[in-house]
């Protein structure tokens, strides 16, 4: 189960009895990058057969980079 902010994940987990979480941290993954700075990369996918929940799919952009707009 997954949803756009920690908040809705909260309650879905709640509602439904099973865990969730947000879209970002199902996908990416926070490491350091060559300067230092925190990066985002995308995380590696080891699902082979999954079906994932997405609560209010419509504020999920359908473009690169367009999460939430």
């Amino acid at each position: 189960l997954l949803a756009p902010t920690g908040r809705a994940a909260k309650v879905m987990s709640a509602f439904s009895g099973h865990p969730a979480s947000t879209i970002h941290r199902r996908i990416y993954r926070v490491g350091s990058g060559p300067d230092g700075h925190l990066e985002l990369a995308l995380a590696p996918n080891r699902e082979q057969r999954a079906l994932f929940v997405v609560d209010e799919a419509s504020m999920i952009g359908s473009g690169e980079g367009s999460f939430g707009g």
